[in-house]
């Protein structure tokens, strides 16, 4: 018996919702499962200023960007629809307890791991309701991501590796080891290297290799110091200027400008 897949308003299809359909709801719930704990707890406090506390408490002592405000409806509040709501909603009709803030992914594995999850004719509804607050909430994380600039390597010594933040992050994540930092011990990090490192590049060149780690200098700017006499050209083996500068100089420069 043919029916109507009431997600995607498919003809004639043998089940409901559709196959394409059951598919995208398991991959949502999945990418659920894997990203909702770093979402409510590293992301939404971020947005409000928060931070972990002897007590366990947290302060709202910065307002939160449009995004950051989008994400958070989304999680919690949005009366259109939100996760937490149709998780637990859906949850409860497949005699399952609510979850509270900041057990969403757990309640989307369970969901996902249900063995009965297409038994109850409202899980249609909810799995379309998951499918879209889940487009909604990937595409503001991507904008969000779009922004990231390298916060430092990753301070374990087994890894080392490139981490990544946005601007005004507090905490990032490394993802190679799972490590989470601060961005202050990371910049702090950074700023050592930096101050210690031996390579060189023309004013042309220095700017994508301080721009690498967040830092803005523009290859005028580097000229003009040049031409102050704050910074000194290398010199080759005759002892005949290169050219280049020391990265270290130039960035001991910016912080005289800017500590």
């Amino acid at each position: 018996m043919s029916t109507t897949c009431t997600i995607c308003h498919t003809l004639n299809t043998t089940q409901n919702p559709c196959k394409d359909c059951r598919t995208l709801t398991h991959t949502n719930l999945t990418w659920l499962t894997t990203n909702l704990n770093d979402i409510e707890t590293y992301r939404i406090n971020r947005a409000y200023g928060g931070h972990k506390s002897g007590n366990g408490g947290a302060r709202r002592s910065e307002a939160p960007t449009p995004l950051h405000e989008t994400i958070y409806d989304l999680l919690y509040l949005d009366r259109d629809g939100n996760i937490l709501e149709t998780l637990n909603t859906w949850a409860i009709c497949l005699n399952q307890p609510p979850a509270p803030r900041g057990c969403l992914a757990r309640q989307a594995q369970l969901l996902r791991d249900n063995p009965r999850l297409w038994e109850s004719s409202a899980s249609p509804i909810y799995a379309g309701e998951i499918n879209r607050l889940t487009k909604r909430l990937r595409s503001t994380i991507a904008i969000m991501d779009e922004t990231r600039i390298r916060v430092g390597n990753c301070l374990n010594p087994d890894c080392a590796q490139p981490v990544y933040a946005a601007p005004d992050a507090k905490e990032a994540r490394c993802p190679h080891c799972n490590n989470t930092w601060t961005t202050a011990m990371l910049r702090r990090a950074t700023s050592q290297q930096l101050l210690s490192s031996n390579e060189e590049g023309k004013p042309g060149e220095l700017p994508a290799m301080l721009g690498q780690f967040g830092i803005d200098i523009n290859a005028n700017t580097i000229r003009t110091w040049a031409y102050r006499g704050e910074i000194q050209q290398t010199t080759d083996m005759a002892g005949e200027p290169t050219g280049r500068y020391r990265l270290a100089d130039v960035y001991n420069r910016h912080l005289k400008t800017h500590k």
